[in-house]
């Protein structure tokens, strides 16, 4: 127990394939049945990361608006390569709608949040095209995003970042150079489009590793879908600045006020 929130970690979920996954809730100490809620999705360059990144952000909203927040630990390309990251979120996602009474949430209200690549995982787990193109059903698809630092185009970041590109082999483990092309293209999320109600986009204003043409591409494609999106730029930003304690604050109130209308 945590003053304003109570916290259950390591919660096993049971995934399509038969494989097992842990997820962290964080519950607001007072008890409704209509709250909206938060699935985080972490960072670590698709091979790496863990759910506690965003515990902090989870205390912060359990107790500043009454909010339930889910962290996931999918499945990296270390343990599994891709698309099973995707559809580790799927399943979270299917697991908390299934869930919602004795969450005590409303399956209407999901937020996901992902961090770099828990962003990018998140926004395939949100396509309806990506979702059919895997032959996964496109129930239970969450209207509201927070994208931070979102890696939205992969053909760019593995151009762009040669230091990522191990990784990204580690994630995909394709086979040719022709299955790599095809793999980064499916699994851009700015090739998208989406049918959610909102989205918001923070992003760091120095980031060299998804630079802000890559997001306002990815705001035109959301836009064009009918989404209503907004864009807040963090000065003097860098990649994952949102990871440093004393930007942390800012951060969550920004998260916090997009909820507040969700």
């Amino acid at each position: 127990m945590t003053e304003g929130a109570v916290i259950h970690l390591d919660h096993t979920i049971v995934c399509r394939d038969g494989g097992n996954i842990a997820v962290d809730v964080v519950f607001p100490t007072e008890k409704r049945e209509d709250r909206a809620s938060v699935l985080f999705i972490h960072g670590g360059g698709f091979v790496g990361g863990d759910k506690s990144q965003f515990l902090g952000a989870s205390l912060y909203l359990a107790r500043h608006c009454s909010i339930v927040c889910v962290s996931v630990q999918y499945r990296t390309g270390k343990e599994k390569p891709y698309p099973m990251a995707v559809l580790d979120v799927v399943d979270t996602i299917d697991w908390m709608v299934n869930n919602s009474i004795e969450l005590g949430i409303d399956k209407d209200r999901i937020v996901l949040a992902g961090g770099s690549p828990g962003a990018n995982i998140m926004f395939l787990a949100m396509s309806p095209e990506w979702r059919r193109s895997r032959s996964v059903d496109t129930r239970n698809i969450p209207h509201y995003a927070v994208s931070l630092n979102g890696i939205l185009d992969l053909t760019s970041f593995w151009e762009r970042n040669p230091q990522e590109q191990h990784s990204l082999e580690t994630y995909f483990r394709w086979r040719s150079e022709n299955e790599r092309i095809g793999l980064l293209l499916e699994s851009s999320p700015s090739r998208y489009t989406y049918m959610g109600d909102r989205f918001l986009f923070l992003h760091g204003e120095k980031d060299s590793i998804v630079p802000l043409s890559d997001v306002r591409r990815m705001i035109e494609k959301v836009d064009r879908s009918g989404c209503a999106s907004k864009l807040e730029v963090f000065k003097d930003k860098e990649h994952a600045w949102f990871n440093n304690k004393v930007d942390q604050t800012e951060v969550w109130q920004s998260i916090k006020t997009f909820i507040d209308k969700v």
